[in-house]
C-alpha cells in the first residue's frame, strides 16, 4: 500500500505543475504619473499672470470667489472651488465644502476627534476636515 500512496504522490506532482504554469498571470503595472496641471492664469491689476498648480498648497472658497494659497503668496479668483478643482487634477483633494488642499504639500494628519481630521500644511496652516474629507484621507493612510 505505501509504494502506491509514494505513486499516486508522484504522479501528482507533474499535474499541480503544469495547473500552476497554465494559470492566467496578473499583471501589475505601475500606477500613471499624474501630470501636473496646466497652470491658472489670474488677473493682477492690469496684468494676466500664471499661477503654476505645484504651488498652490490650499483652497479657501467663499461663495463665487476662491482664496488661493500658495507657498510665497495669496490670491483672490472670481470662481467656485468646483471649477478649479475640475481644473487642478488629482493631487488636489476636497477635505471640506469650503477648502480644497494641495496633497503634495500636508506635512501632518492628526485625528481631531469627532471622525474629523486636522491637516497641517507646509506653511504651518491648520485646516480642520469634514467627516467625508477625514474619510478620504484614511483612504491614503497605509
Amino acid at each position: 500500500m505505501q509504494g502506491l500512496t509514494l505513486y499516486g504522490l508522484f504522479a501528482t506532482v507533474p499535474y499541480f505543475r503544469s495547473a500552476a504554469q497554465h494559470q492566467p498571470q496578473i499583471a501589475v503595472s505601475p500606477p500613471p504619473e499624474q501630470s501636473l496641471a496646466p497652470p491658472l492664469f489670474y488677473r493682477d491689476g492690469d496684468e494676466i499672470r500664471p499661477l503654476a498648480s505645484d504651488r498652490i498648497m490650499f483652497l479657501r472658497g467663499a461663495d463665487d470667489y476662491v482664496e488661493v494659497t500658495t507657498v510665497t503668496s495669496t490670491h483672490l479668483l472670481r470662481a467656485t472651488i468646483a471649477q478649479l478643482l475640475a481644473r487642478l487634477g488629482g493631487a488636489f483633494l476636497r477635505m471640506h465644502r469650503s477648502w480644497v488642499v494641495n496633497s503634495r504639500h500636508i506635512v501632518r494628519v492628526v485625528p481631531a476627534g469627532n471622525g474629523r481630521m486636522l491637516l497641517q500644511m507646509d506653511n504651518g496652516a491648520l485646516i480642520t476636515t469634514s467627516r467625508a474629507g477625514a474619510r478620504i484621507c484614511r483612504e491614503y493612510i497605509v
